[in-house]
């Protein structure tokens, strides 16, 4: 008991965060009699063995639609487990929605972004109105799509490269075959940084890529 109590603590997600969790991670079921319905809540199952750990998972999944909240993580891909080619990951997760791509860059630096739309190869840009970005470390905040006209935001999934962003920017970019480098640009669509570290002349980030995972949410127990 003593240890789940520390867990529990462990945690500082505020009241109305947790609030609005316990009530967006609910789902109807039917009762087997058939006729009544009740309600099934939905708490992810996440060890910290990730690139993200306990703490940064849970705020992340805060930040998810609600949609999303009420099933259970499934890691698709990881450079842990299946190597560093971009082809293992778009055999892996291609055709898949609703994925949460999570970098580690250099020196601590730690991000990511949710697609509803997912990975769709070869589709060329998606527009995707749902689409989320975050960072984990040294900050842990979200960057959530402002109320602006343009641009729209989207994910482009092609045979060489990742991208996510806005049709103007690419917040968060994988261009090397090997997942050995990324690269990102402020959004004026999301109000983000450039992610992963120092700036260059042009106000782009260019990073080394340590650690790349692809996660997806099943109504399965979660995989590690």
């Amino acid at each position: 008991m003593d240890e789940w109590m520390a867990r529990a603590f462990s945690y500082k997600l505020k009241r109305d965060e947790i609030a609005g969790m316990d009530v967006e991670s609910e789902r109807p079921i039917e009762a087997p009699s058939g006729g009544a319905f009740g309600v099934v809540r939905s708490w992810p199952s996440y060890d910290g063995r990730g690139v993200m750990s306990r703490k940064q998972f849970f705020h992340v999944w805060s930040w998810l639609p609600p949609k999303v909240r009420v099933f259970q993580p499934y890691l698709l891909f990881t450079t842990a487990r299946d190597g560093y080619a971009l082809k293992t990951l778009r055999d892996k997760c291609d055709g898949s929605r609703d994925i949460l791509l999570v970098v580690a860059g250099p020196e601590g630096h730690a991000f990511g972004a949710y697609s509803e739309q997912g990975a769709r190869f070869g589709k060329g840009l998606v527009k995707d109105p749902a689409l989320l970005l975050f960072s984990l470390a040294p900050d842990l905040k979200p960057y959530k799509k402002l109320d602006l006209p343009a641009p729209a935001s989207c994910i482009l999934c092609d045979r060489d490269y990742i991208a996510l962003g806005d049709e103007e920017a690419d917040a968060i970019r994988i261009e090397d075959d090997g997942l050995a480098r990324g690269s990102s640009r402020p959004s004026q669509r999301f109000g983000s940084p450039a992610f992963g570290g120092a700036l260059e002349a042009d106000g782009r980030s260019s990073f080394a890529i340590r650690a790349v995972e692809v996660w997806t949410f099943t109504e399965g127990l979660s995989e590690i």
